[in-house]
């Protein structure tokens, strides 16, 4: 069923085409107004005919409305007489075509069946643009998907190769660096975008032969150079080499991944420290069991027998220096105790500045007795953080009594705070430095004042540092420390906020 919307006023049209139309199973529906919109008309017109008449002397106008209520759909102009002018403004306006009063029902069906022809071929057009639509918005689709799923690649690479411990930087074939991560810039203290444009052997000498990495004979190989930071410290430099192909297989660029051994001895270091420390901890507080009721023992008989004696008799001096001797000894023994058993820390939010600030008001008399002056200094605000405060007030109590005992003739003891943010992380970390103006730690001295029982003091058990060591451990933080003879020493603490 084909549908034709008639806009005419004219009964000589509303006859005719019902009599030339009505065998073509056609369906009319006759308006004599020009319609405002196409919501009268649930099923839309194959065709329009329309009137000359109603179009006034507006017919560009007139039929510009019709055409945009009815896209892509055929209208013919009825026209009374022939009239170039006219029939040039019709045709102009994007009319399909026109037929005349007097056309013959032969001619008005051919026109009306081509019109058809052309709404179906039109509709036919429409169709096969909306599935290309349809294809395009689905081709879209995936290939946004695809670009979401590179760039989160990227992203995770990006991030892989940033949070990357050892140093990573790619070079192209001319030996020309195109790619640094982090890592890579602090290891040689340069920044990234200094790092990126420079040649490969400006800062490490590549000694590896690139022929025998490219063929597979030693892929994977580790290689060792000397290396200058940009601060003209020397680096010892382990490095691995592996090519980067393209889709033609070509290698265009090397990935070069390595890491400062030095610093890599560093950690090797504290590590075995860590070991030691752990191992001496186990059998100093194996022997203190053992040795400790004993211990007892002999101080209560000496005791007694001390008592047998009078004030005057020189044996009673000689069985209290013997009792002098063992509580010194069982004080060891207690402070082996604490070394071996240092308790998980217990993570509260506090404030570090309080912690501080207790051990100041605690040995404050002592210090002004000894000519000591203690400074705190707040160099950024201080948040509250997570740390265990009865351990690190003992960690700094250690600290500070080390820096006073290293100045027999009085001095100056400096505490400076700091919050600092990671550039690599959203998180920061709380700096802590206890410096002195003391006498210094010798060199020697410095490879073993973290190892237990290791002193220097007359009256030291040599735990002290070694406790303090491990509170830091245990708060995965970080304790440096830096010594002059003659001028001082500085301990600095780094503990995660």
């Amino acid at each position: 069923m084909n549908h034709l919307l008639l806009l005419s006023t004219d009964p000589f049209w509303q006859h005719r085409c019902h009599d030339i139309l009505a065998s073509d199973d056609f369906h009319q529906i006759h308006e004599s107004q020009l319609p405002s919109s196409t919501s009268r008309f649930p099923v839309p017109p194959d065709f329009i005919i329309v009137e000359r008449r109603l179009l006034k002397n507006q017919i560009s106008a007139y039929l510009s409305l019709i055409m945009g209520l009815f896209v892509e759909t055929p209208v013919l102009v009825a026209l009374d007489e022939h009239n170039d002018e006219e029939l040039i403004t019709c045709f102009r306006s994007g009319i399909f075509d026109v037929i005349y009063r007097d056309s013959s029902d032969i001619i008005i069906q051919t026109t009306v069946q081509r019109a058809v022809a052309k709404r179906r071929e039109w509709q036919g057009v429409r169709q096969h643009i909306d599935q290309l639509k349809l294809f395009n918005t689905n081709l879209q689709k995936k290939i946004d998907d695809l670009r979401n799923e590179v760039k989160n690649t990227e992203s995770f690479t990006e991030s892989i190769m940033m949070a990357l411990g050892a140093g990573l930087i790619t070079f192209d074939m001319s030996g020309r660096i195109t790619y640094a991560n982090p890592s890579a810039a602090n290891i040689f203290g340069w920044t990234v975008v200094n790092l990126v444009g420079m040649e490969i052997n400006q800062i490490m000498p590549i000694e590896a032969n690139l022929g025998l990495i490219l063929d597979g004979t030693e892929f994977e190989k580790q290689y060792e150079c000397e290396a200058i930071r940009a601060d003209g410290k020397k680096l010892k430099i382990g490095y691995t080499l592996f090519p980067r192909k393209n889709n033609h297989n070509d290698v265009v660029e090397m990935i070069c991944i390595f890491r400062d051994l030095f610093e890599l001895e560093k950690i090797r270091e504290e590590n075995r420290r860590l070991e030691k420390i752990f191992t001496l901890g186990q059998i100093a507080a194996g022997i203190a069991h053992e040795v400790k009721n004993p211990l007892a023992g002999i101080q209560s008989i000496v005791t007694a027998i001390t008592l047998d004696y009078p004030e005057q008799d020189p044996r009673r001096n000689q069985l209290q220096q013997i009792a002098r001797e063992v509580e010194r000894i069982n004080k060891l023994l207690e402070n082996s105790f604490a070394f071996a058993r240092t308790k998980k820390p217990n993570m509260l939010k506090s404030d570090i500045l309080e912690v501080i600030a207790s051990v100041e008001n605690l040995q404050s008399i002592e210090f002004q007795r000894r000519g000591i002056l203690m400074t705190v200094n707040e160099i950024s605000p201080i948040p509250r953080f997570r740390f265990d405060a009865g351990q690190i007030h003992q960690v700094m109590l250690n600290l500070i009594m080390n820096a006073a005992d290293a100045m027999p003739s009085g001095g100056v003891i400096k505490v400076r705070v700091e919050h600092r943010v990671s550039p690599r992380h959203v998180k920061g970390f709380v700096i802590i430095e206890v410096s002195d103006s003391g006498t210094g730690i010798h060199p020697e001295d410095m490879k073993h004042i973290f190892d237990p029982f290791y002193t220097t003091k007359p009256h030291g058990t040599g735990l002290g540092l070694p406790i303090t060591y491990k509170i830091v451990q245990d708060h995965m933080g970080k304790i440096e420390v830096d010594s002059e003879l003659g001028k001082g020493t500085r301990f600095t603490i780094y503990l995660p906020d």
